[in-house]
């Protein structure tokens, strides 16, 4: 069970890294693109690492700007500042028990309240290849992942933070314990 659960990792890590590049050479800059009122980040890459409840965690992770949530969603109902973004994470929990492979994807709302800092909140479906990370039955493998951060993130430069999330199952399952973690993040905005 567990060289399954690692293969299963190192597949994710792969179609991770896969989309990461392939995302990174298709944003050229856009010819006629007209100036925007956009946060200085519009896309942004790196990793993530830290420990929770009996396990360790990390993650790679790519963040893009959504003009169509902004526009729809965001705009009509929060201030300027607030931007709205899509988060891909894959990412494996390391516990005694043995390890658990992930993918979660979805929306943040980000906010530059003050220079370069910067405030996010998220929620994202995630998938677990395990559902018994560290010494917890999650329940099953379909999950939610909800996150606060705070991060460094000038434009065009490395990103440092630190994220605090919240991964449970909504009650889908009988079982629903959750997983905090606790994290540093280490990007890079482009």
């Amino acid at each position: 069970m567990k060289n399954k659960n690692t293969a299963r990792g190192r597949r994710l890590a792969g179609i991770c890294l896969a989309v990461l590049g392939f995302a990174s050479l298709s944003h050229g800059v856009s010819k006629g693109a007209e100036p925007s009122l956009e946060p200085p980040l519009v896309r942004e890459a790196g990793l993530r690492g830290g420990n929770g409840h009996g396990f360790d965690s990390f993650e790679l992770y790519y963040r893009q700007s959504s003009p169509w949530l902004d526009r729809h969603v965001v705009d009509p109902w929060l201030p300027q500042a607030v931007r709205a973004r899509w988060d891909l994470t894959v990412g494996r929990w390391r516990g005694s028990d043995g390890d658990s492979a992930f993918v979660a994807f979805g929306p943040a709302l980000e906010a530059f309240p003050v220079g370069d800092l910067r405030l996010s909140l998220g929620l994202q479906p995630t998938l677990l290849s395990d559902y018994e990370a560290g010494d917890r039955d999650l329940g099953g493998p379909f999950q939610f992942t909800s996150h606060a951060s705070l991060a460094w993130a000038p434009q065009r430069a490395l990103v440092l933070g630190i994220r605090v999330q919240h991964t449970s199952n909504a009650r889908l399952y009988s079982s629903n314990p959750g997983a905090d973690i606790v994290s540093i993040e280490v990007g890079y905005g482009f």
